[in-house]
């Protein structure tokens, strides 16, 4: 049995590798990453896949179930501590078919999350038992023929009937339909007229034939029964008119055939309701606190990315240029509060706090608790003057107590402020930035505000400290790519993306990458780093080659890594681990790492061109900003930096340069890609210009890989407009 290896740098346990291989249920064992690790004979069977596992092992859970249950897969950890009842999932196998199955999560020795699955049995597994007692009755009573049929298939012939009819066995007789086995002056009984056998109650002399060509004058009872919401019929023929049939074990078997689908559609109901039920559960786990009813952090990120495209006026129908402000707000010395009054009463203040905080906005979903004394709201405003309005208001209301069942409690408070699109414009990075604020602003002491601004993130941060913390983030992997689609200008079709590395730190929030990619780079971590990004975007890539082939993800290269004189072969193993094709990957490189030695640059530029990668030169203009050089680098596109494209359609010096690059690239056979394209004119002028590709927020923000995914399939139809 084929497994790989788990997270925590070990083998999984053998004995429980073993123990799950004899199961005839499935066992699925899934990494902290969400990937299958293990997965016993009867999962890889009843999922379509080879039992040496190609293919399954190292999926993703998500890309093997419903869309509709990504909330389950979401909180995996959550539902393994809890380990309680049974969800019912729908798997989509190899070939594309739904599976409904039975599945209790629990955790393995060393903490992997295992799934141990029952099949729903389907409607056509429970007719077989049922098919065969017809057909034993059928012999026991000398019935020359017994036959289970509706208006398109046979499901089951006697043997005798079999013998008779010229058929070789049941496959064979559920190739034809009744009527290949009727004369043709009796074709309307088994047509459109088969009502009338409903209130029969006499046997009809009917005449049947064989494959053949042979007759039988016959004389036939057929009744009816339900199976799976379908009319279905059972017809008994006999040559020799004395024989009775035994209609009491056939009205039997009818009725044992009718009770079993009434059951299987009444657990079919109760399991769908089971379902939506379930669903509803986790979607309040997912996101809501459950102390205070309000939105949880994911709930809030949520409405700060619907925030984000409502401003930019992204979202259609939708006007732009609006500004917004991010107020995260730290109860001041929540634990005394907690030893003194106790947990109960603090609770009740926590909810009297969220209810005065919901006050301040319009809409509920504006606020939320994102942590344990932490909470958080989105607040239009036309300046920043607004938003610290707003603190003092919230200020003002901490000065008084709260009155907590018969006790006045006074609780302080510290805020920090983030405003879009001033600070940021990502719901993870406005987020982020009002976390920041929040920290200085509880260095001033119980009572005070801070509103973030340019550098604030780097100070009061102990880069030693904050090392050792990156040096854990790599070993664990607690890293996140995110994806921002790249677009062709001629077709307006998503032809790739660019992965864009994010590090969530427990205590700091979102650390910028201008702050741990240098840290990274100068403690000697950066190659720890670049190899997991390189491993996580090329697995990526594989998933998405199954339903968008071709489809290219860009990674930047750090100037250390590239000058490693190995580094080629570090992308070949990565290219055969993952088995990625080459032209899928694309290497960026800055001009600044290119021109630190121009010999070495140019020998490890070959190598990987001969690997078949994609090569392109990043922030083009930035750095030594010389074309002549490009005769020799074998690199295939040209990245404008964004601080270029910003200005082109209103600064004709920007807008010289960028269209002298365009020109002298395309004329050297170099494709170019326009970062930072914000809006229309952008757009309009690039286009213009004979640009090939472009990237920015006009387009789409850096996603996470799922919903980068389903803006791919949201944007395949469509012709792109930016207009």
């Amino acid at each position: 049995m084929k497994s790989l290896q788990n997270d925590n740098n070990g083998a999984m346990n053998h004995n429980e590798e073993k123990q799950w291989a004899r199961l005839s249920s499935w066992v699925l064992v899934i990494s902290s990453k969400g990937l299958v690790q293990f997965a016993n004979s009867a999962a890889l069977e009843g999922l379509g896949y080879r039992q040496e596992g190609n293919g399954l092992l190292g999926k993703s859970l998500k890309s093997l179930v419903d869309d509709l249950h990504s909330a389950f897969c979401d909180n995996l950890d959550d539902l393994m501590e809890t380990a309680k009842g049974r969800h019912l999932l729908r798997f989509i196998t190899q070939s594309g078919q739904g599976r409904l199955v039975y599945t209790e999560v629990s955790k393995a020795q060393h903490g992997e999350c295992v799934l141990s699955c029952e099949p729903v049995l389907s409607a056509e597994e429970e007719l077989n038992p049922l098919v065969s007692k017809a057909g034993e009755i059928s012999r026991d009573f000398s019935i020359n023929l017994v036959c289970v049929f509706d208006a398109e298939t046979i499901y089951s012939v006697n043997p005798e009937g079999l013998k008779f009819l010229g058929l070789k066995d049941k496959a064979d007789a559920q190739s034809h339909k009744i009527t290949d086995f009727i004369h043709q002056d009796y074709h309307s009984l088994f047509q459109g007229q088969m009502e009338v056998w409903r209130d029969e109650s006499e046997l009809v002399p009917v005449r049947l034939k064989s494959l053949e060509g042979e007759e039988l004058s016959a004389q036939v009872f057929v009744s009816c029964f339900e199976m799976n919401g379908q009319k279905a019929w059972v017809m008994e023929a006999s040559n020799r008119i004395t024989s009775q049939l035994r209609e009491e074990e056939l009205m039997a078997i009818q009725l044992d055939l009718q009770k079993r689908f009434e059951k299987q559609q009444q657990e079919l109901r109760e399991e769908k309701s089971a379902l939506q039920r379930a669903r509803d559960d986790l979607r309040l786990v997912t996101f809501q606190d459950g102390l205070t009813g309000l939105g949880n952090r994911k709930q809030f990120l949520q409405q700060l990315d619907f925030a984000s495209l409502h401003a930019s006026g992204a979202e259609p129908g939708m006007q732009g240029d609006w500004r917004f402000a991010v107020l995260q707000l730290d109860l001041d010395n929540f634990k005394n509060l907690n030893s003194s009054f106790g947990h109960d009463l603090c609770d009740d203040l926590l909810n009297q706090i969220g209810l005065f905080i919901t006050s301040m906005v319009p809409d509920p979903t504006d606020c939320a608790r994102i942590g344990g004394d932490v909470f958080a709201l989105v607040a239009e405003i036309e300046d920043t003057d607004d938003g610290l309005a707003i603190a003092r208001r919230l200020l003002d209301r901490f000065e008084k107590p709260f009155s907590v069942d018969g006790h006045e409690i006074y609780c302080g408070c510290s805020i920090g402020i983030s405003v879009y699109p001033d600070h940021a414009r990502s719901a993870e990075d406005l987020l982020g930035c009002s976390e920041v604020a929040l920290e200085h602003a509880k260095k001033k002491g119980s009572g005070s505000f801070e509103i973030y601004t340019d550098g604030l993130g780097t100070r009061g941060l102990n880069l030693g400290l904050l090392e050792s913390d990156l040096r854990k983030a790599i070993r664990e992997g607690d890293f996140e790519i995110h994806y921002q689609p790249q677009i062709d200008l001629k077709t307006g079709q998503t032809i790739g993306g660019e992965a864009l590395t994010r590090w969530y730190h427990p205590e700091q929030g979102y650390i910028s990458p201008e702050i741990f990619i240098p840290l990274a780079e100068r403690s000697g971590l950066i190659d720890a780093l670049t190899d997991w990004v390189l491993t996580t975007a090329c697995v990526q890539i594989k998933e998405w080659q199954v339903d968008y082939p071709g489809l290219r993800v860009a990674v930047n290269l750090s100037s250390v890594s590239f000058r490693q004189r190995d580094f080629d072969q570090k992308i070949r193993e990565v290219l055969e681990f993952t088995r990625v094709p080459p032209e899928c990957l694309e290497l960026e490189i800055t001009e600044t790492a290119l021109m630190h030695d121009f010999v070495e640059a140019d020998l490890m530029l070959r190598k990987l061109a001969d690997l078949g990668v994609g090569l392109s030169i990043d922030d083009f203009g930035t750095g030594y900003s010389s074309l002549s050089y490009l005769k020799r680098f074998p690199v295939n596109k040209l990245k404008i930096d964004k601080s270029f494209v910003m200005h082109s359609h209103e600064n004709s010096d920007d807008a010289a340069l960028t269209s002298a690059v365009i020109s002298i690239a395309k004329a050297m056979g170099i494709k170019v890609l326009a970062e930072g394209v914000e809006c229309p004119e952008h757009y309009e002028f690039l286009a213009d210009q004979g640009c090939d590709e472009a990237q920015g927020f006009l387009f789409a923000r850096p996603i996470p890989a799922e919903d980068f995914i389903r803006w791919c399939v949201r944007k395949e139809d469509e012709k792109l407009a930016v207009f």
